[in-house]
């Protein structure tokens, strides 16, 4: 039997129109502060998106680039001074930034009710403890694209490889909150195959092609990949998986592109809403 293909992209165009309703009833318009240094082509192309989609629902995004060259300092100024723009209800990094800046200060110093990427220490902490606060835009993708599929996480065993604090850690909190048994695998982990085998879903952000293969997971599980490299041979992007050979032994499976990426920028823009909401709870 064929798997599941989890079409982020096709969710997310029926999620939009109810997103663009939600927007148009606020009494104040939306805002969103981006904030990138250099000209690097892939985290252009990311802003490019986000200002796309945010025009399609009613959303100014508000492209903050930076030289490459911009010191700590003057970035954290920025940041600052974001912070106080009333035409905006949310503030994020484009990751990743210049090897020069501290990435972990700039997303500290936004204000955690902006914070819309859900990096901030305070919203980290909120998750840790099982409250509500500002999920990682990315983790609350993959929970919204199985919730739209009505896929289990409930007592699920369930494998996350990667253990970023803006993919991996965040979203591994959420699948525990959602009664899963998780275990995070990164780097170090000694034989993840052996962890990858017995799991029912197994959810992929390192960023290496075709890390997963079909000798790896069990027979339908779920797969969800994440990660995104480019194949220097055929000029493409590619997932940590090797789809064409894993695909046939999954119950369900995210393709890359169009499987969790669009489903991010989804989310970040229904974050900027909660936190408008949450700032301005009458002011719909």
């Amino acid at each position: 039997m064929a798997p599941l293909i989890l079409n982020g992209l096709e969710v997310r165009t029926r999620l939009t129109e109810s997103l663009k309703v939600r927007i148009s009833q606020y009494t104040s318009p939306l805002g969103l502060i981006v904030f990138s240094f250099g000209t690097d082509e892939r985290s252009q192309a990311y802003v490019e998106q986000k200002i796309k989609f945010g025009a399609l629902i009613g959303v100014k995004v508000f492209h903050v680039n930076l030289p490459q060259e911009t010191n700590m300092d003057e970035a954290l100024t920025a940041v600052h001074r974001a912070n106080n723009d009333y035409e905006s209800q949310g503030i994020i990094i484009q990751l990743p930034v210049p090897s020069h800046l501290d990435a972990d200060a700039l997303c500290d110093a936004i204000n955690p009710g902006m914070d819309v990427d859900g990096l901030h220490p305070v919203n980290q902490g909120l998750l840790v403890q099982g409250r509500r606060g500002i999920m990682s835009a990315t983790a609350k993708a993959v929970i919204t694209l199985l919730d739209h599929y009505q896929i289990p996480i409930e007592g699920k065993n369930i494998v996350v490889i990667g253990r970023s604090s803006l993919v991996g850690k965040p979203l591994a909190l959420a699948l525990v909150a959602r009664d899963a048994t998780v275990t995070i695998a990164h780097t170090r982990t000694a034989d993840i195959p052996s962890l990858t085998r017995s799991a029912d879903m197994v959810i992929t952000a390192i960023g290496k092609e075709k890390f997963l293969k079909a000798e790896d997971i069990k027979e339908g599980a779920v797969v969800v990949d994440i990660g995104i490299s480019k194949n220097s041979e055929e000029n493409k992007l590619v997932g940590d998986v090797d789809f064409k050979n894993v695909a046939p032994h999954t119950s369900a499976i995210t393709p890359v592109p169009g499987g969790v990426g669009p489903m991010t920028v989804y989310c970040l823009f229904e974050n900027l809403c909660e936190a408008y909401e949450a700032r301005k709870p009458l002011g719909r």
